[in-house]
């Protein structure tokens, strides 16, 4: 069991590529938090999951819902040892298809939401405001250049 004792948070955990990987997780030995959107389906994917799962009702593209899911995850498993980035879309068409709005959809499900995940699992950037964080990203990457 190579993740016995772990806890993991899977964005997009409820359905697909997420709900299989909270399965294998939990079959490894993980506590397991799941996220997602659709409420409607949490009772059945708690059900699927069992005991050692948590399911979350979230918005990946929202940094205070990130941080309740952190919190939560916290209270619950007392850490967080893994996060599977799950959470996102895709929109298969050419690119002139994609119009400004649909673009900053895509955008901000994939790429924005990913920095509000990381955000959220960090305590002390829950006093800072989204233009100081991404200052002190734009710094890192210059730095990783």
């Amino acid at each position: 069991m190579r993740l016995k004792n772990k806890s993991a948070l899977i964005t997009g955990g409820t359905s697909g590529i997420g709900l299989a990987t909270a399965k294998l997780f939990i079959a490894e030995g993980a506590r397991v938090a799941v996220t997602g959107r659709d409420d409607s389906v949490f009772e059945h994917v708690k059900a699927e999951l069992g005991e050692h799962a948590l399911v979350l009702k979230g918005d990946v593209r929202s940094i205070q819902d990130m941080r309740a899911i952190a919190a939560d995850v916290n209270a619950q498993f007392g850490g967080l040892d893994v996060v599977f980035a799950n959470a996102g879309w895709a929109f298969p068409s050419a690119v002139d298809d994609i119009d400004d709005k649909l673009y900053g959809e895509i955008m901000d499900d994939n790429v924005i939401a990913e920095h509000w995940r990381r955000a959220a699992r960090v305590k002390h950037v829950a006093s800072i405001d989204r233009r100081e964080h991404a200052r002190r990203l734009a710094r890192n990457a210059r730095r990783a250049a």
